[in-house]
């Protein structure tokens, strides 16, 4: 066995964790904090777009109910301080980078069909992120 078969396994094993979809958390992982913190900001933002989506369907001049605004109020700000959090923490493992990968993905503006102009500023951001997810 060569010296370069532990490192070689490591980087095969790291790979096959890029094609496996992320657990919301995993108790053995040195990222829990984070993997934690991206999920809850995934499930705030799909509650989001499930509560928002629809009004855009809605034709012409409208305003949200008043308890539909104070719900998607709420969320935001969650989500923002999520956001926060996730920002200030620093990913130890693929796990961790993947899980930040998706709330990046999703935080981003982006087409209708989820993509990013080529010649828009994060477009690398986002080809790294999608590189990641997968």
């Amino acid at each position: 066995m060569s010296r370069l078969a532990p490192a070689r396994r490591s980087l095969l094993g790291g790979l096959a964790l890029l094609a496996n979809p992320i657990p919301a958390v995993a108790s053995t992982s040195s990222d829990v904090a984070l993997l934690t913190a991206c999920s809850r900001w995934i499930k705030c933002q799909d509650e989001h777009d499930r509560i928002d989506e629809p009004f855009w369907k809605m034709p012409g001049d409208w305003e949200y109910p008043a308890d539909v605004l104070k719900q998607l109020d709420a969320l935001s700000e969650e989500r923002d301080g999520l956001r926060e959090r996730i920002i200030a923490m620093r990913p130890l493992t693929v796990e961790g980078c993947r899980a930040w990968a998706q709330v990046a993905l999703r935080d981003m503006v982006l087409h209708l069909d989820g993509t990013v102009p080529e010649n828009a500023d994060h477009y690398i951001a986002w080809a790294l992120c999608r590189a990641l997810v997968g």
